[in-house]
């Protein structure tokens, strides 16, 4: 005579392998969405300045990728470190 698989048993093991699938594809939906914000190109804003004062505004200014923002920047103080002459890029 066979034993029938106990009914309960069985449908356990599938809520919880249900569960883990789910938090598998929460996981990789995460992942795709932040792999696809990070592989944007990156814009940033860069202030040209001349003895403190904001001569031009570039908002749109794109980067290299592996680079940021603030490599872009190259300015000088002055000895009391107020007044800036360069490009600050933010």
């Amino acid at each position: 005579m066979e034993v029938a698989e106990n009914p309960t048993k069985s449908r356990r093991s599938f809520i919880k392998r249900n569960k883990i699938m789910k938090k598998v594809l929460v996981l990789l939906a995460a992942g795709a969405f932040l792999a696809c914000f990070t592989s944007c190109n990156k814009t940033c804003t860069c202030k040209t300045y001349a003895a403190g004062i904001v001569v031009t505004t570039d908002d749109d200014v794109e980067v290299e990728s592996g680079k940021k923002c603030k490599d872009m920047s190259h300015f000088v103080t002055d000895d009391n470190g107020e007044n800036k002459t360069g490009v600050e890029c933010k």
